[in-house]
């Protein structure tokens, strides 16, 4: 999923259906141009219906829906088309896709609506006395999305970022053209004034996991700081390694290409290190450590080095690796980062990401545009071979940060440079409105033919932005303003600030039938940039005289053991039911396994009167380093004739993590050559959940503080 400037999850009026078809993909021998054009902009490609994750090379055996976002940069654009590749098929000159385009097209009494995904779209070619029928579109029209029913998806992820891969080629014309049905690929075909893009969309919910649930997998990332120096300084180089397997695994090693083994506090060719090895890590857990060492090499160079991780996991070898650049330069040089400043206090904090694609401009004093860097796919940027002098560094407010807020002082970024002097404090924050959404429904069992059933819906400001709801919808019971009490505020939501409301509806089915319908909400800040966030219930019909049991299992923040208003249901936690048969109180009979979704929900239905034992097995691990709030598990429960049972909870709290923050300050900055000797006001602060012990106080330059001749530090 891409994220250029706003977090977008969810829309409005799914499609029931979709008019995509399945058939001929894209020709590349037809005339025009390379899939490469810039007159349009790929801005998300998000999930709205789909199964929770996916193994890898298998084919998804149900239907999802897919919702993909375009921002226009050209003022007109004609016939746009989408070729999205069956199975392993490609969109270009593949064997089998399926196709849409921006259908229905704008009429009278139809207004355009781009942010629902199922239009109506444009109509601005005008063509007289000839038929038109396929959709345009406007730059004016902001970003457009559009929903795709796929039935052939393959579990594939080429770009290896553990999320599933939807490869797909937009077409449009750049003049107006006799187009007769918006459903046949021919009309979409590459011709003279023709354009294309060719992509591969993350599907960032629906994970890809191993094809073998028994194999192990992590993933290796280096980060160097600084990454532009002079010759001989040295570079603290950050190592994290997760596990994105199923099972524990033990890392062994960890060895560099150009420092060797990094977790060697005797090894020469590093300063410090605080890895160690053997580490056990846990299935969706990070290990993170850093190293200390000083790049050879002479300026103007890039110095690259990689660094291997290894272990074992379920007795079977496992490995990855992770590369890190620094630029040695002679002369000056200026960067550092543009990051996502997710808390908006200005800091750059452990889990908030950079911001790759910025656009970065050196000025010199007077404005003059000296250069112009892109961020990588970390946010980081550099400006390098410089000579001493006045500088003004700026973010280009546009593309990837065009509807943030700058969270840090100074945009433009004086800096006065000195001879080969290089800094790394040109540090650019952002932040923006986003928005969250539970729904909620009660009772979540209900008895065939069907019963009225009460839904909650809760939408929260979960960024840094006031922001005002527009529009909430549900893809069962459609518009959802007015029903209840579902009356938006007319004034703006607060960062944090929560509206909720309840609605009901009659829900009909028969036994073993199951209802689920999602609500979806918009809204958008004081510049009119929106926002989504979508959530579905699931009703379970059940026959009257059969009974069941449910029902959550959710991070119980504090602790107390009763669910409270903000703590989150767990997902992808696996449970069992087994049943005593013989009343002999050894529940030999086992009825089957669930797995939480829709925010922790779950549920056992078709349940006869008899003795039950219910039992948490998180066969995922999503409940390692936690503990349970809420004993017993297992659980035993007695069923009669047509009861539902739905005060089977499970709460669990994370396990006390320690975490430090060091703070070092000299007493004073500047010093006369050649030597002079300075006091550091060293201080560690404990932010962490538990009592901590201080084993080590190394420094990079100096050693172990607590051995130097004048220290008070021990």
């Amino acid at each position: 999923m891409r994220y250029p400037a706003t977090a977008l999850a969810g829309l409005l009026y799914i499609a029931a259906s979709s008019s995509a078809q399945a058939g001929q993909c894209l020709q590349s021998d037809s005339p025009g141009k390379l899939c490469t054009a810039k007159d349009f902009e790929l801005v998300s490609e998000e999930l709205v219906t789909g199964p929770p994750s996916c193994v890898e090379g298998e084919m998804i055996p149900e239907d999802i829906v897919v919702r993909i976002g375009i921002l226009g940069n050209r003022v007109s654009t004609y016939d746009v088309g989408f070729f999205i590749g069956d199975g392993a098929s490609s969109p270009i000159n593949g064997e089998s896709c399926t196709f849409d385009s921006l259908t229905p097209i704008e009429g009278p009494g139809n207004r355009f609506d781009g942010n629902s995904g199922v239009g109506p779209y444009r109509d601005l070619d005008g063509i007289s006395n000839a038929p038109n029928f396929c959709g345009d579109a406007l730059k004016q029209d902001g970003t457009i999305f559009k929903n795709f029913t796929l039935s052939n998806v393959l579990c594939q992820d080429e770009n290896n970022d553990g999320a599933l891969d939807v490869k797909y080629a937009l077409t449009w014309k750049q003049n107006p053209e006799t187009c007769d049905d918006p459903l046949d690929p021919a009309n979409f075909d590459l011709a003279t004034t023709s354009k294309c893009i060719n992509a591969i969309g993350d599907i960032g919910e629906i994970p890809v996991l191993p094809p073998d649930p028994d194999i192990p997998a992590i993933r290796v990332q280096k980060i160097a700081t600084p990454i532009v120096i002079n010759p001989g300084e040295d570079v603290d180089y950050s190592i994290n390694v997760e596990n994105q397997g199923p099972i524990d695994v033990t890392l062994e090693s960890l060895v560099d290409d150009r420092f060797g083994d990094v977790t060697d506090t005797n090894n020469p060719l590093i300063n410090s290190t605080s890895c160690g090895v053997p580490q056990v890590i846990s299935p969706g857990q990070v290990y993170s450590c850093a190293f200390n060492a000083n790049p050879t090499g002479t300026a103007p160079s890039l110095h690259v080095n990689v660094v291997t991780g290894s272990g074992t996991g379920g007795m079977q070898p496992v490995s990855d690796a992770g590369f890190a650049f620094v630029e040695i330069v002679d002369r000056g040089g200026i960067g550092y980062l543009v990051w996502n400043d997710m808390d908006a206090d200005g800091a750059k904090d452990e889990n908030e990401p950079g911001i790759p694609g910025v656009t970065v401009r050196l000025l010199d004093s007077n404005d003059n545009l000296l250069d112009t860097r892109l961020s990588d796919a970390q946010g980081y940027y550099a400006f390098e071979d410089l000579n001493a002098g006045q500088y003004r560094v700026e973010a280009v407010e546009a593309g990837p940060i065009a509807n943030l807020v700058r969270t840090t002082a100074n945009n433009p970024i004086d800096v006065g440079l000195l001879p080969t002097q290089v800094v790394n404090t040109a540090n650019f924050g952002y932040a923006g409105a986003e928005i969250s959404l539970q729904k909620d429904a009660n009772p979540q069992v209900i008895n065939a033919p069907g019963q009225p059933v009460e839904f909650t819906i809760e939408i929260t400001n979960t960024g840094v932005l006031p922001v005002v709801i527009t529009d909430i919808a549900d893809n069962q019971f459609g518009n959802l303003i007015d029903q209840g009490d579902c009356v938006p505020p007319v004034t703006a939501l607060a960062p944090t600030e929560t509206f909720s409301c309840t609605f009901t509806e009659q829900v009909n089915g028969a036994p073993g039938d199951t209802h689920i319908n999602t609500a979806q909400v918009i809204a958008q800040d004081a510049d009119g940039n929106q926002v989504f966030a979508a959530d579905d219930a699931v009703v379970g019909i059940e026959d009257p005289m059969d009974g069941a049991i449910g029902n959550l299992v959710w991070l119980d923040s504090n602790g107390n053991g009763t669910v409270d208003e903000g703590e989150q249901g767990l997902n992808n936690v696996t449970l069992r039911l087994s049943y005593d048969s013989d009343d002999n109180g050894s529940y030999e009979t086992i009825i089957g396994d669930t797995t939480t979704l829709n925010a922790g929900e779950y549920g056992f239905i078709g349940l006869s009167q008899g003795n039950y034992r219910l039992e948490v097995t998180d066969d995922n691990k999503v409940l390692n380093n936690r503990y349970l709030t809420t004993p017993p598990n297992p659980l035993d429960i007695t069923l009669s004739p047509g009861q539902i049972y739905l005060d089977a909870d499970f709460g669990y709290k994370d396990n006390p993590q320690p975490k430090i923050i060091a703070f070092k300050t000299p007493t004073q900055y500047v010093f006369p050559a050649p030597t002079a000797t300075v006091t550091y006001n060293l201080a560690v602060l404990n932010i962490g959940e538990t009592a901590v012990t201080i084993t080590e106080l190394l420094d990079s330059r100096f050693g172990p503080v607590n051995e130097l001749a004048d220290t008070t530090c021990s």
